[in-house]
């Protein structure tokens, strides 16, 4: 995924929230659990304690995405809409 303030592309994890016709609509995810966002833990998956960013959200083609890490329960994927 690209970053917002440079051309840099690096893979990052990224929750799918929903995925239709080759696409995938993510969030993006930050380790720094002091930002706003719906924590995201160990136990559920995450690499590391984590926030998902609700204010970062975009569509992405399924082709980008490598591998799946986790799966969302459906409870935390409503807390995302």
């Amino acid at each position: 995924m690209q970053f917002t303030d440079t051309f840099e592309i690096k893979n990052r994890p990224a929750p799918v929230l929903f995925e239709e016709y080759d696409n995938a609509v993510v969030a993006g995810i930050t380790s720094n659990t002091a930002m706003k966002g719906i924590p995201l833990s160990k136990e559920e998956g995450a690499v590391k304690d984590s926030m998902i960013k609700v204010n970062y959200i975009f569509t992405i083609s399924e082709k980008m995405v490598h591998k799946v890490l986790f799966h969302l329960g459906s409870k935390k994927k409503k807390k995302c809409f």
